[in-house]
């Protein structure tokens, strides 16, 4: 089941807020973790979770932060007993540090969570409206191709899915589907390059956008269940690094979704 969590981390001194780039706090998250686990974490081209930090991708900001909350988004939760003994008992002891200022995890905890049964039974929708809090862009070559096209976003969305969800869909069909029949029935986004280190640089787009599902098919609720799962997951690249947060909205036929639990979540109380 896919579990979200969250991880207060306090500076022993202040450190410059734009020196949190998503590369710095990624490393950040994986050297709190031992090695045995940070390699389950790393392995395979899939990884098992996405990351969200409010910060992220905000111009470059002037000041300094004593402290900052990161969102951790576990898709795989046969690993959840060896993360929370990892949290428990080690990653507290360990220093890590940004800039050379050691930063410490001072406590973590699972604020939400569901069953892939659950998203795997959600009803049929034909209208779907997604929030795009971090820049999303998907690889086109060597290019970073930041627009919402519904067959990319419905592609990166099932690998995930079908990695780690025991209900599995069948790719082509679901994909040739939405590349005919899923149109965009409004778009209100913007484009933006941002750093994701020092060295490097990339480009996505935030906002909103409305797809439709031209047909009536079983398919769509298999569509409800990946954009559903979108929070958990992340869209399109580098994930790990707080790229492609995306929410599904409630729809008038989709009251009682708990897509009012999904708001961005606000710093907690220093």
């Amino acid at each position: 089941m896919p579990l979200t969590f969250l991880l207060k981390f306090r500076c022993e001194e202040p450190i410059e807020v734009k020196s949190l780039y998503p590369k710095t706090v990624h490393g950040l998250f994986f050297s709190i973790l031992g090695q045995e686990v940070g390699e389950l974490f790393h392995k395979g081209s899939l990884k098992p979770f996405s990351l969200f930090f409010r910060d992220f991708f905000k111009e470059p900001e002037e000041g300094k932060a004593a402290s900052f909350t990161l969102e951790l988004n576990l898709l795989d939760d046969s690993l959840y007993p060896k993360l929370a003994r990892e949290l428990t008992f080690f990653a507290m002891e360990r220093s890590p540090e940004v800039k050379g200022v050691p930063v410490n995890l001072v406590w973590f905890k699972v604020i939400r969570g569901t069953t892939y049964e659950e998203l795997h039974s959600l009803p049929q929708e034909r209208d779907f409206t997604l929030r795009f809090l971090t820049p999303t862009s998907f690889k086109k070559g060597d290019a970073d191709y930041p627009l919402p096209v519904p067959e990319l976003v419905v592609k990166s969305l099932l690998r995930k899915w079908n990695r780690f969800s025991p209900y599995k869909f069948e790719p082509k069909e679901l994909i040739d589907y939405a590349k005919n029949f899923l149109a965009p029935s409004g778009c209100w986004i913007r484009t933006k390059k941002f750093e994701i280190s020092e060295k490097a640089k990339a480009v996505g787009f935030t906002g909103q956008t409305f797809f439709y599902s031209l047909k009536r098919t079983p398919l769509n609720g298999q569509l409800h269940s990946l954009f559903k799962f979108a929070s958990y997951a992340g869209v399109g690249r580098k994930t790990t690094m707080g790229m492609g947060k995306c929410l599904l909205l409630s729809t008038p036929e989709d009251k009682g979704s708990g897509a009012e639990e999904e708001k961005p979540l606000k710093e907690e109380e220093q």
